[in-house]
């Protein structure tokens, strides 16, 4: 099958790969030439890492290969070779292919991809050895990324990971259901059909205590709530429920409430929290809990709104801030020096006012139909030209809301992010909402010159926005890994407030020591390769008279990178202060983790210097006034008699 590549598909390979040849851009090299001519020497061990070499070269191409068929060929070929690293990344390089060609008739190339990954999943969900895994990974990546380039094959990839998760073993059944999750996120492709399925094996997975039926709890349980789009069903919480009190553990419970949270099915949530509350030891978990459970009782309280019910909506909203107002009275007694706790109360305080905002709008909204504004905002709108503008003339709350939801025509709407614009809907949580936002849109462009209608609009795009449950993101459950450095400096005065004297004609040299403070685990996340320093100084206040200074004396601006040793580093600063008066020094440190990427972690300490002049300058200045007095003596009493 003849077959164009884009550009951005494969690329040239490293200078000890691959250079080029004459002018037709021939390739020569070990790899490259395995890749265009189909030959794979025995490389033994060495041959995964080959075509792993090949899979880099597929996924980044420069230009289009007229041999791009023999390489289809190979790729086709690895997908069934009894190593399966080779077959590995086969599968990874015709995966690769099918997802970036723009080529429309691509059937057979992705039946290829969609056979061989369907092989690869048979082959290593039965065994559990290390390599087995590690394999499966790969196919399972390359399945989420065929799923999402190519949406119409999502559906028969979803059915062969559901029929292969009742015959495999339990660390690919794990593994496939972070798979089915990745996948469901990004398409509702995991419907109603598909959920008794789930339930039949979450029946029977939950046999047994071990790590890996707990893992497996919580991997199934995640794939179910991303598969119940609604509400979870009274038999689907039974057999949760059911499973959790036989062979479970806290731990276990937990997690799976906390991805309830996560999926917004906040009443299986609140069910579980409550169940954890007598379990815990500590007060600061038990307050953790009962928040969690306050904040999931609060958005139950919201799946009870209807349309056009608007009586109705201010009560549920009524209802939901008195159970958020509870919770984050126990987030705070939750939050411990070490632990703040500052995220999530800013999240939920963000969340109050939202809902507190809302309600206002509805009485507003109310107001305005017992009590409507005057004609002239409808006459100064249509003069302006903007339908929307006349809302501003009588409330300026519902200006703003208006403006909040993306309905000013002048302004960009939400259409303009369809399908092809830069919104992407990364989570059924974002779905939802996009789609309210769409629907909210057609009904304003519908609407007619009357106060009632747009009134009602406003209403009914709180209550559909509100009815779409809150997804509580992941980071609302964790916390960011604490580095932090604690720094030391030389010279120091004894009081903070007094400044280090130094004399103009010498430099000051700063000493700063430090130690990098992990958590309780370092290195786990991001491993400490350097420590930047940098060191400034500003002047303050200026004293004694102004001399001609060089530039480079006027200011200081160092920066270092320090290597620590056993997470202790010291290094030294020279600094001049040739113009007399107070300098404010500034040393602010940062970390550089081993992937290149800096951490402004602090802190940022602050010294003062006093610039004096010294003695010998002084007595030389002194000595020259001196000298300059007789002369300045005798010029004033010369033009006194000048004048005179």
């Amino acid at each position: 099958m003849a077959l164009s590549l884009p550009r951005n598909l494969l690329a040239w390979l490293p200078d000890e790969w691959a250079t080029f040849r004459g002018l037709n851009r021939q390739l020569k090299g070990h790899l490259d030439q395995c890749i265009l001519y189909r030959e794979l020497p025995c490389w033994g061990a060495n041959k995964a890492a080959a075509l792993g070499k090949a899979a880099v070269l597929v996924t980044r191409i420069v230009s289009s290969s007229p041999r791009s068929s023999d390489l289809v060929k190979l790729a086709q070929e690895c997908c069934y070779h009894n190593n399966r690293g080779i077959a590995a990344h086969g599968v990874r390089v015709l995966t690769n292919i099918t997802v970036s060609c723009q080529e429309k008739d691509l059937l057979a190339l992705e039946q290829d991809a969609v056979f061989g990954l369907e092989s690869l999943l048979v082959l290593c969900s039965q065994d559990d050895s290390p390599g087995a895994q590690a394999t499966l990974k790969i196919a399972l990546n390359c399945m989420v990324k065929l799923a999402k380039g190519r949406p119409h094959l999502s559906q028969s990839v979803v059915e062969t990971l559901l029929t292969q998760l009742h015959s495999a073993q339990d660390a690919a059944r794990i593994l496939m259901c972070h798979c089915l999750a990745a996948i469901a996120m990004q398409l509702p492709v995991l419907g109603d059909g598909m959920l008794g399925d789930l339930m039949e094996l979450y029946k029977v997975i939950g046999r047994s205590a071990t790590d890996k039926q707990q893992e497996l709890l919580v991997s199934l349980a995640t794939v179910i709530f991303v598969a119940s789009q609604k509400a979870l069903s009274v038999e689907v919480k039974a057999v949760i429920k059911q499973q959790l009190e036989s062979v479970s553990n806290g731990w276990t419970v937990y997690r799976i409430a906390r991805q309830a949270s996560r999926m917004g099915n906040h009443d299986m949530a609140k069910e579980l929290y409550q169940s954890l509350l007598t379990q815990v030891a500590s007060e600061h978990f038990y307050f953790w809990l009962n928040s969690l459970k306050e904040f999931s009782h609060a958005e139950q309280c919201l799946t009870g709104l209807q349309e056009e019910n608007y009586s109705s909506a201010l009560s549920c909203i009524a209802e939901s801030l008195k159970f958020y107002h509870k919770g984050i009275a126990s987030l705070t007694a939750a939050s411990t020096p070490l632990n703040p706790l500052s995220f999530q109360c800013e999240f939920v305080k963000l969340r109050i006012d939202l809902l507190q905002a809302f309600s206002q709008l509805i009485c507003t909204c109310n107001s305005l139909k017992t009590s409507p504004p005057p004609a002239i905002a409808t006459t100064i709108a249509m003069t302006l030209g903007n339908d929307l503008q006349r809302q501003q003339q009588s409330c300026l709350l519902i200006s703003h809301a208006i403006e909040a939801l993306i309905l000013d025509p002048e302004s960009a709407s939400f259409q303009e992010y369809g399908s092809t614009g830069t919104a992407h809907a990364d989570s059924e949580y974002e779905r939802r909402m996009m789609s309210v936002y769409n629907h909210v849109l057609e009904e304003v462009e519908s609407l007619n010159r009357k106060y009632t209608p747009h009134t009602a609009c406003l209403c009914n795009a709180i209550i559909a926005l509100l009815k779409v449950p809150l997804s509580f993101q992941r980071y609302f459950f964790q916390k960011l890994q604490s580095t932090s450095i604690k720094l030391a400096l030389s010279p120091s005065p004894r009081n903070p407030a007094e400044p280090i004297a130094v004399q103009n004609n010498q430099q000051l040299a700063l000493k700063v020591e430090g130690v990098v403070q992990h958590g309780s685990k370092p290195g786990l996340f991001r491993k400490i390769q350097s420590v930047c320093l940098n060191v400034s100084s500003t002047l303050q206040s200026k004293s004694g008279q102004d001399y001609k200074i060089p530039i480079d004396n006027m200011t200081n601006e160092i920066e270092q990178r320090v290597e620590p040793h056993n997470d202790y580093f010291s290094t030294q600063f020279l600094l001049n202060f040739a113009i007399l008066g107070t300098h404010n020094i500034t040393v602010e440190s940062s970390v550089k983790d081993a992937n290149g990427i800096v951490w402004k972690t602090g802190p940022r300490t602050t010294i003062f210097v006093k610039s004096l002049e010294d003695p010998y300058s002084q007595q030389i200045r002194l000595q020259q006034q001196q000298a300059q007095q007789p002369l300045q003596q005798q010029q004033q009493q010369r033009n006194a008699y000048t004048r005179f």
